[in-house]
């Protein structure tokens, strides 16, 4: 049998004042499984994409951007 997983997806497009708070919140989660984050980005212009970045490059086991 394999082992299951959960994967929580975010699309985001200019939510700079509220992507922390989404990623944290998802961060949070506490599953028995494997559990990856993943965001999509879509070329925002209010510095969402450096955010989510920044959370990528801080927590690379977990988060997964589709740019």
């Amino acid at each position: 049998m394999t082992a299951m997983s959960v994967s929580t997806v975010i699309i985001t497009y200019n939510h700079a004042a509220f992507i922390e708070q989404a990623i944290e919140s998802a961060l949070a989660q506490e599953t028995a499984c494997g559990h990856e984050i993943l965001i999509s980005e879509d070329c925002s212009t209010d510095g969402t994409r450096e955010i989510v970045e920044d959370y990528a490059a801080r927590h690379p086991d977990k988060i997964r951007l589709l740019l």
